[in-house]
């Protein structure tokens, strides 16, 4: 077709993938109209600029996981992280080197393995981040992280109640909260499966959770105090 026909691209980003497609959006042709025959070798009859549509600024943003053992840890990073990026792009739309314009269309993508539990990550507490750093126009949040691989290992002598423990401490142990007292949690969730199958009340297995947790965190602080403070105690 003698070069004639082009694809300018969407006027606006049709996704958050398309926001550094620069040169899009529309075609200006300038055409010979007195050169009727195109010669091989001869310059075309027509020539073709394409433009740059001013659009909505649209970002993508991958935050990496791996390293954080707490979700404390992780929201914290998180939140200067965005809080980084946003300033970045509020710098960048307000020079002259960009045709983008208006709040922002903000995508953020969660990856990595956690070394805790997926559920444990809070998406109203990363939302509401995403939305006080950029002041979107559309905030999305997307999970692809990874739970820990977990594989049990067991002992083919074992009873029905010790590979009970034996699983459920492991899935403790995949938990960087519960990881450094994984047989005690086992321990715990046991006793309170029993208590349930006995028929205790909701009170009493919510009393019992509580005051074993509470002891747990008694036996950490004492095992944390030096001899010497120890001695001075006793």
């Amino acid at each position: 077709m003698d070069n004639w026909i082009f694809n300018p691209g969407s006027p606006e980003n049709c996704s958050v993938a398309e926001a550094f497609w620069r040169e899009r959006g529309y075609l200006l042709v300038e055409a010979d109209t007195e050169k009727r025959e195109h010669q091989p070798g001869a310059a075309p009859r027509h020539h073709y600029t394409v433009g740059i549509t001013p659009r909505r600024a649209c970002r993508l943003y991958t935050f990496d996981c791996d390293t954080f053992a707490t979700t404390e840890a992780l929201m914290a990073a998180l939140v200067e992280f965005l809080t980084r990026s946003a300033a970045k792009l509020n710098t960048e739309l307000k020079s002259k080197k960009t045709q983008e314009f208006g709040a922002p269309i903000v995508e953020l993508y969660l990856s990595g393995v956690l070394a805790f539990d997926r559920s444990a990550l809070d998406f109203g507490a990363i939302e509401q981040a995403l939305e006080t750093a950029f002041s979107p126009l559309v905030a999305i949040v997307k999970n692809l992280t990874q739970a820990t691989a977990f594989e049990i290992e067991f002992d083919a002598t074992q009873t029905r109640a010790e590979l009970e423990r034996t699983v459920i401490s492991g899935i403790f142990a995949r938990d960087a909260r519960y990881a450094p007292n994984s047989v005690a949690w086992a321990q715990l969730t046991v006793e309170l499966k029993q208590l349930a199958l006995n028929g205790a009340s909701p009170e009493a297995i919510i009393d019992t959770m509580a005051a074993r947790i509470a002891q747990s965190k008694d036996d950490s602080q004492s095992d944390s105090t030096s001899p010497a403070e120890k001695s001075i105690e006793s």
